[in-house]
């Protein structure tokens, strides 16, 4: 069925049921050392250090400092809560004046053989099994002579960093989905940070910031992409009013003039269409006709009923005529999950 609606209430999908379990407000039941902490201060032949031993339980707030008369280097670590939303963050301050002076983390556990490196924490929250939640990640800091620093981070406790940066003036911030299995929500997080003074560098230092943010997700719906597309692509929004939630698909970068076929269905595909580099991502129940318009662009509205609940798939693809015959366009496919509003 090919309707030309811009708008339906209803979607009414005959979609596979997922249960989703309401969260609450959390605190980190416990911090600990993965690897040795420590931060470390240089000067000639002069060494300050102060460590932290691996598997160590840490009390927030966490600082360590080491100093010499040019150099020094601190680590703070505190929790701020903002109704139900928690930040941690981790600061590293520190730098160097002396000659061939430095200054930084390390995760070395003796001054004999001490090497700069990073700090690693694991933060683990209780949390009912399947609950939602939004964690955004955040690195930034000042950086100034020969200096460095960075964070990276694990959320799905892999040991493997699932996103990394370097500390920039701007922050950068990376988003993640992710919801409670048997022991909670287990993050990890490394930081590090480096400052050296040697010939003409006579002044290094470093204010890294490491941080994230953990809340129960807001979200009715999140979505995740299927596949690629062959030009145009597709993404959604979520919004709620006074009078409900909605979801907007936008189809961009697509042929102006070109036919939209919006299709819904319930679950993934990948079917290349022959004779093309373009695929089917979703077995098509139900379809929607639009006109691409005059910049390549198209979207539609669809309501949530409060008491929706479930999984769908959606993909455009669009038909677009030339002169002797009718091609074909589409994009990336969504598989999309909702709960209860």
């Amino acid at each position: 069925m090919i309707t030309n609606a811009r708008h339906t209430s209803g979607i009414g999908l005959a979609a596979l049921v997922a249960c989703f379990v309401s969260g609450q407000s959390l605190t980190a039941q416990r911090v600990d050392a993965v690897s040795n902490v420590g931060v470390f201060a240089r000067e000639a032949s002069a060494m300050s250090w102060k460590i932290v031993a691996k598997n160590t339980q840490l009390t927030l707030p966490f600082s360590l400092a080491a100093s010499l008369p040019n150099t020094d280097a601190v680590t703070k670590i505190t929790a701020l809560r903002s109704g139900q939303k928690q930040t941690y963050v981790i600061n590293q301050i520190g730098g160097s004046k002396a000659p061939s002076g430095s200054a930084g983390t390390t995760d070395s556990s003796s001054s004999t053989n001490l090497q700069p490196g990073p700090q690693v924490y694991k933060f683990r929250f209780p949390a009912a099994v399947g609950s939602r939640w939004l964690v955004v990640a955040t690195v930034q800091g000042r950086i100034n002579g020969r200096a460095a620093g960075g964070g990276a981070f694990d959320v799905d406790g892999d040991s493997q960093a699932d996103w990394a940066a370097r500390a920039l003036a701007n922050p950068q911030s990376k988003s993640f989905q992710l919801v409670a299995g048997a022991a909670g929500i287990e993050i990890e997080v490394a930081s590090d940070a480096i400052a050296n003074t040697t010939g003409t560098i006579t002044a290094s230092s470093y204010q890294t910031i490491v941080q994230f943010s953990i809340e129960p997700d807001p979200r009715r719906c999140v979505a995740t992409e299927i596949g690629s597309g062959c030009g145009p692509r597709l993404g959604v929004r979520e919004s709620s009013s006074s009078t409900g939630d909605a979801l907007t698909f936008a189809t961009t970068n697509a042929t102006p003039g070109g036919l939209s076929l919006f299709m819904i269905g319930d679950r993934a595909l990948n079917v290349q269409f022959p004779g093309t580099r373009c695929y089917l991502h979703t077995n098509p129940l139900i379809i929607f006709g639009r006109i691409i318009d005059r910049t390549g662009n198209a979207s539609i509205q669809l309501d949530l009923p409060k008491d929706f609940e479930g999984k769908f798939t959606a993909q455009d693809v669009i038909l677009v005529r030339s002169a002797t015959k009718i091609g074909i366009e589409s994009t990336n496919g969504l598989g999309v999950a909702c709960r209860k509003g």
